[in-house]
């Protein structure tokens, strides 16, 4: 279980993984969207990192 808390409206969408495997193995474009939203991520997550070294901040 998790806890989310947010700043501003967010929607969250929970998928199982043989949800995600199907998609790999069944959508024409299944793959790119994958490696897209692993892009996406990585640069959010580096983003977040910069700001907080930036800012003097211990949390993330």
């Amino acid at each position: 279980m998790y806890h989310l808390q947010t700043v501003e409206e967010t929607e969250v969408v929970v998928l199982p993984r043989a949800a995600i495997d199907w998609g790999y193995s069944n959508l024409i474009e299944g793959q790119k969207m994958g490696r897209l939203i692993a892009e996406f991520y990585l640069y959010y997550q580096d983003d977040r990192i910069k700001h907080v070294f930036q800012n003097g901040k211990t949390k993330i």
